[in-house]
């Protein structure tokens, strides 16, 4: 595997801080906020906060002046179909954040409903009583049937922006599809640290 080295590597006259002992000296990153946030979580402050902003800012006007994409501003919440559409689900089931709503706690019963059908279907099976296994689709502990009220945040934009023409049918003359967004990404990936690593 050939290594590209981009640029000299500086020399201090100081042993280099890590970011996270810097944001907090500076006042810029509050850590005690853990008590009211999930571990991994950092509230950004002052002039960090507007750096990020500007940093979004910045981006989108690259992105939409100067290459031609169409800014969105998605929905933060996406169904089944959209996770599933993406590849989120069911692969990475374990990895998203689901929303549980009423509608879907309800939906919830009869996914474990079809999870007893299966068993009682393959127990049909088994004793030649001819009939066909019909049981949800298992992936990581993760069962999944379809539920349009479901819902999930997004793990990034990427998930609303395709499924802005799912089950559509492009005209050529609209292709390349250029868009771009700024949102949160919801994600809580394994094997990242639960708490912020020491120096």
């Amino acid at each position: 595997m050939q290594r590209h080295v981009f640029g000299a590597v500086r020399n201090y006259a100081f042993t280099p801080k890590p970011h996270f002992d810097l944001g907090e000296a500076m006042g810029f990153m509050d850590f005690e906020a853990r008590r009211n946030y999930p571990a991994r979580a950092c509230r950004a402050e002052k002039g960090l906060a507007r750096l990020e902003r500007a940093i979004g800012q910045f981006m989108l006007d690259l992105h939409t002046n100067e290459h031609g994409y169409a800014e969105i501003n998605p929905p933060l919440l996406v169904r089944d179909e959209a996770m599933y559409g993406t590849a989120q689900l069911p692969k990475f089931s374990e990895d998203q954040f689901r929303v549980d709503t009423e509608a879907s706690q309800r939906n919830d019963a009869y996914d474990d409903f079809d999870k007893a059908k299966g068993a009682i279907l393959d127990f049909a099976e088994k004793h030649g009583f001819g009939a066909a296994r019909i049981a949800p689709h298992h992936v990581g502990g993760f069962s999944y049937s379809p539920n349009p009220d479901r819902r999930w945040l997004i793990p990034t934009a990427e998930v609303p922006l395709t499924n802005l023409v799912r089950e559509s049918i492009l005209d050529e003359k609209e292709l390349p599809m250029r868009l771009t967004a700024l949102t949160p990404c919801f994600r809580a990936e394994a094997g990242r640290p639960g708490a912020i690593p020491a120096a």
